[in-house]
């Protein structure tokens, strides 16, 4: 148990690149923590009290953990590690309540429960990826898009106010978060705002109502198997009578067993 628990916390340790809360740079961060720079306004050349690190190319990615430029970044440090936090503890739940239902579902093929594995743990199974594998789905997929803040091929306008922002800080900037894609998918059943402006990117696949149609068939599945779990055990049970002995008298068989 000690030997697990301290490589656990080595584990931790190196995601979040850290040693007894001091920052460590194992592999080199991909930005040039040595040159920061302050921010300089196009408009009219005004010097920002915001500091940023270059990126020292666009491609790199650092191999494990956390990059240690994030250690000291004062401003923006917090609420990036709360959501890198947030999203891993998503996952894992998961993972934890899918092997769950796989146990019980061995349970069920072990006493030959049919009934209860085709309506609880199959159905539960696939509402759980319905909504919370979904949930994973856009997490991972969000890691996995890397757009280049510094490509300014071309330009977008944000507002009024903000005019010709280069595509990929564009990009970055409205790409959807997770918790709004996953509060329009449960209670406006994938609605989105086509006329919302400026447009925003799509987490999943290439255009707005592809991930519309998708998320409003997960929804619909996902209420379709709340209904199976609940009325067709108790359906079947009052048309067909009991699908089992009833556990009770199995506990007693037991109890008298051991008596004698």
């Amino acid at each position: 148990m000690l030997t697990l628990m301290g490589f656990m916390a080595t584990y931790a340790g190196m995601i979040y690149g850290d040693f007894f809360a001091l920052q460590v740079n194992f592999w080199g961060s991909c930005y040039d923590i040595n040159n920061p720079r302050q921010l300089v306004s196009e408009k009219n050349l005004t010097v920002s009290q915001a500091w940023v690190l270059d990126r020292r190319d666009p491609t790199c990615t650092y191999p494990l953990g956390l990059d240690p430029a994030w250690g000291i970044a004062k401003e923006n440090m917090l609420t990036f590690t709360n959501s890198i936090k947030m999203k891993l503890s998503v996952i894992f739940g998961v993972l934890h309540m899918s092997m769950g239902i796989v146990m019980k579902g061995t349970n069920m093929i072990f006493h030959r429960k049919w009934t209860e594995f085709f309506t609880e743990v199959l159905a539960g199974f696939f509402l759980l990826f319905f909504l919370f594998g979904w949930m994973d789905v856009l997490i991972i997929t969000k890691w996995f898009m890397t757009p280049d803040i510094q490509d300014c091929s071309s330009r977008r306008d944000v507002s009024p106010l903000e005019t010709g922002v280069c595509i990929g800080q564009y990009k970055n900037r409205q790409t959807q978060g997770i918790i709004g894609v996953m509060v329009t998918t449960v209670f406006q059943f994938g609605a989105y705002d086509a006329d919302l402006k400026p447009p925003q990117v799509p987490l999943f696949g290439d255009s707005m109502s592809g991930q519309f149609l998708l998320g409003q068939s997960l929804v619909y599945s996902a209420i379709l198997l709340i209904f199976v779990m609940l009325c067709t055990k108790p359906c079947m049970v009052k048309l067909g009578g009991s699908p089992h002995v009833h556990e009770e008298i199995e506990f007693q068989q037991v109890n008298q067993q051991d008596d004698n």
